[in-house]
């Protein structure tokens, strides 16, 4: 009886935030494979690419797919969908068909809001820098106190087109084999400013370790706190 009393105690704990803070804190890792600081300044980003919506893979479908992932009845792929904001933070979210954007349209009118109101959730924000023409990204995923971190590096093609030439998890690599993958910009004209979505990305900002000036990050945390008592 005991030893049952004992393994079910064990999973309760295992199941609650402070045992996975101390068996699974993965922000060491995160760390060392981070390669971008963040400033908290504008990067000017607009001079190189617009930003004033999102990038897709240019691969010849549609924006808002239906197609059933195999194995899964049922269930539907959606499309990966990356946006730049000048602060020199990323956000990246998928769009599904049938989800609450219905139409093409209706994303290109009311894609921050439903962001904004969280209808659409972010699966993975960052930070990034330009570097010549190579935007370096830092894009992270964190579950509670587990921290994973890919490191794309996109080529401006042009102003509206990107060219994916590196991720850590190794599609695609430079190799002998070199294998790209090209990004197209879909424009967005709603009107509402796109930086009230800066949300997104503040348990990033919130890293001390991410920040390339540690005054610069204090500078921020005051910020936040004069904007929480207004």
């Amino acid at each position: 009886m005991k030893k049952i009393l004992f393994i079910i105690i064990l999973t309760s704990c295992l199941g609650s935030c402070w045992p996975g803070f101390l068996l699974f804190n993965t922000k060491k890792e995160a760390k060392a494979k981070a390669s971008v600081k963040y400033t908290g300044k504008s990067t000017n980003i607009e001079k190189y690419i617009n930003i004033n919506g999102f990038y897709i893979k240019d691969d010849g479908r549609p924006l808002l797919v239906k197609d059933t992932v195999a194995g899964f009845p049922g269930s539907y792929s959606g499309r990966n969908c990356v946006m730049f904001l000048d602060d020199g933070t990323i956000a990246e979210f998928t769009l599904y068909k049938d989800s609450c954007c219905k139409t093409e349209d209706d994303i290109r009118d009311n894609l921050y809001r439903y962001i904004n109101e969280r209808k659409i959730p972010i699966t993975r924000c960052g930070i990034y820098k330009i570097v010549g023409n190579d935007i370096y990204t830092n894009s992270f995923d964190r579950y509670q106190y587990i921290w994973t971190v890919e490191n794309p590096i996109y080529r401006i093609e042009g102003y509206e087109h990107l060219l994916l030439i590196h991720c850590s998890l190794g599609w695609p690599r430079i190799s002998n084999d070199i294998i790209f993958r090209k990004y197209v910009f879909f424009p967005i004209n709603e009107q509402t400013e796109p930086l009230n979505m800066r949300y997104v990305n503040r348990y990033v900002k919130k890293q001390k370790w991410l920040w390339e000036d540690e005054a610069d990050w204090k500078k921020w945390k005051q910020e936040q706190k004069e904007t929480r008592r207004k």
